[in-house]
């Protein structure tokens, strides 16, 4: 039975010891800081991506002032740029092939397509969300995706990487880890004729049995990591 995933976060059971008193705002507001030993239940990001360095410093906050934050601050700051995709590949787990393009930096994205055989190529800013500044040469060549790979490495970071087809189809799988416990599943799917899963294209989300494969990944990328997600 699909089910929304607001139906089945809001059906699991947990409880927090709140010592330090409960803290629900947005980093913006940080010029009414949250007292000493607070706990802080990050409960939303998404506009990091358009300010990390404000966010960045915002989680320095946070840890000068000893607060408990859920995500621990340290596993936040290594989530927030993609390079992280490089570290899980280097530690064997299974993830999509990705070519970290540095600001400044140049890459043909013709070459590498040749070099690893890639029918078509997607680009993403490597601190990204919401499928911001996402590209891929399916929908415009390969000259506008280098066009448009040049555009995005003048300001930032950027990462090159194969088009999955498959996700125009079946859609692809997020899974909901909480207290360092594998829970469910989702599946994210594009509306029809288009390719990015995000609801601001009319994408869809919803709760599916966890795969077994699906789960042993996710417990080999928990017991890599060097702090437990909360």
């Amino acid at each position: 039975m699909e089910r929304s995933i607001g139906d089945v976060i809001g059906r699991i059971p947990y409880r927090a010891a709140l010592a330090g008193g409960w803290i629900d705002q947005p980093f913006a507001s940080r010029l009414n800081p949250e007292p000493p030993g607070s706990m802080v239940v990050v409960r939303s990001t998404w506009d990091y991506i358009e300010r990390p360095d404000a966010f960045a410093e915002w989680l320095d906050l946070l840890d000068a002032r000893r607060a408990v934050v859920h995500n621990p601050t340290r596993l936040m700051r290594w989530n927030m740029h993609k390079r992280y995709l490089l570290d899980l590949a280097a530690a064997g787990v299974p993830t999509v092939p990705t070519e970290l393009v540095p600001a400044g930096g140049s890459c043909s994205v013709a070459d590498l397509m040749q070099q690893r055989g890639l029918p078509a190529a997607v680009v993403n800013p490597a601190i990204g969300g919401t499928a911001r500044l996402a590209a891929t040469s399916v929908r415009g060549g390969v000259m506008e995706l280098q066009h448009h790979l040049d555009r995005v490495v003048a300001r930032e970071d950027a990462l090159v990487q194969p088009y999955v087809g498959s996700i125009e189809h079946t859609g692809e799988f997020s899974i909901i880890i909480i207290g360092g416990t594998v829970l469910l599943a989702v599946r994210k799917a594009p509306s029809r004729g288009e390719w990015r899963v995000q609801s601001d294209f009319g994408g869809t989300a919803i709760a599916v049995p966890l795969p077994d494969d699906m789960a042993a990944v996710a417990r080999d990328v928990l017991a890599w990591l060097p702090t437990t997600p909360t």
